[in-house]
């Protein structure tokens, strides 16, 4: 969809009956999957420290703009919140819903908090996640898990 096509439909979906606006997210930008499982736990894992050490009014919110991850309404929802936590909050709270590249490029926007970034890609790296077992696991066992699957080790072992 072109950049002008999806303005006009951002602009028209935004506007009530009498033409005001009606503070829609337009959702219809973002993609139809979700975000990784894995990702989604880091940010609620480290939510509270987030709201802490970062700052979105600057950089973040201007740089996942531009990347799509956020729509012209939610940076006006998020700019509208009263202090710095909640503005933070308010973007962990929609990042989840914006797509599978949303957290990468969270991190990308992280450029003025490098300790964040490395923090958050540390975690990412050793996150645990559940599986359809309920048995936590690592996300880099997961090929594993699926060739013991197909050839449990007792079969091959004889017992």
């Amino acid at each position: 969809m072109s950049m002008t096509l999806r303005r006009v439909l951002r602009r028209t979906l935004s506007l009530g009956a009498q033409g005001h606006c009606c503070n829609l997210s337009c959702d219809f930008v973002s993609s139809q999957e979700e975000m990784d499982a894995r990702d989604k736990q880091v940010l609620r894992s480290h939510r509270l420290e987030l709201g802490a050490e970062v700052l979105v009014e600057g950089l973040v919110l201007q740089y996942l703009y531009q990347e799509g991850v956020l729509t012209e309404n939610h940076v006006q929802e998020i700019k509208a919140q009263a202090t710095g936590l909640r503005k933070t909050m308010l973007l962990l709270d929609i990042l989840p819903s914006r797509g599978p590249k949303a957290f990468d490029a969270f991190l990308d926007s992280l450029q003025e908090f490098p300790w964040v970034r490395e923090k958050l890609e540390k975690a990412r790296e050793e996150a645990v996640v559940e599986l359809p077992a309920g048995r936590p696991q690592k996300e880099r066992f997961k090929a594993a898990l699926k060739l013991l699957e197909v050839c449990p080790l007792d079969l091959k072992l004889g017992f």
